[in-house]
């Protein structure tokens, strides 16, 4: 994760072996077990209850950071203010943050599904920061900036690209984390029709 970022900050594009994220991603998921009395005992943290809850926390959690950090770093310090198309690194981030996604949708017996659902509406949620309130992904990014539109693009076509035809418990999980979304929050109430629209719509991952 350090390498990669500074990676990001050095603007540096080459193989950095994001891949490999996704790959301890899915080990971690193999071996955890999802026992109620565990998960639901008052003793545990609530948030992530066993290491291997944890670690697949701290994962999707980096992958959050360093995409934010991409974005960042496309970001022009002068006006008027413009992002960089995706480089290399940034597109390798969203891929393995969607298999990530996609991954965690499968999980009967090796998570809770609340915690599953969780996982995948945090990307959801950074799809909607970037289309309505991208300072929330980048400090004092403004609303509609140029080339910002093809960053949020990127990381709904690559979620698409996981879950297009894939078996109905996938589909479903996907569908029971977008109505988790706070729509207390401005990006959810401003762009959950749009989401909804290309996730599930007449043109969608069905």
């Amino acid at each position: 994760m350090l390498a990669i970022e500074a990676a990001l900050e050095g603007r540096i594009e080459k193989d950095f072996y994001v891949s490999d994220l996704f790959d301890i991603f899915r080990a971690v998921q193999e071996r955890s077990k999802f026992d109620e009395t565990v998960w639901r005992s008052p003793l545990s943290n609530r948030g992530f209850p066993t290491p291997y809850a944890y670690l697949l926390y701290t994962i999707t959690a980096d992958l959050d950071d360093l995409s934010c950090t991409a974005v960042q770093e496309a970001t022009s310090r002068t006006a008027p203010q413009r992002v960089e198309a995706p480089g290399q690194v940034a597109r390798a981030l969203a891929q393995c943050w969607s298999f990530c996604v996609w991954n965690i949708a499968d999980s009967q017996q090796r998570v809770a599904p609340d915690f599953r659902d969780c996982m995948i509406e945090q990307y959801l949620v950074f799809i909607l920061k970037l289309g309505w309130e991208p300072s929330e992904v980048c400090l004092g990014l403004a609303d509609g900036a140029d080339g910002l539109q093809v960053w949020r693009d990127l990381f709904l076509k690559e979620l698409k690209k996981r879950f297009a035809g894939d078996r109905p418990e996938r589909i479903d999980a996907l569908n029971s984390a977008m109505k988790s979304l706070d729509h207390g929050k401005r990006y959810v109430f401003e762009g959950y029709s749009w989401l909804k629209g290309e996730l599930f719509g007449s043109t969608s991952i069905r």
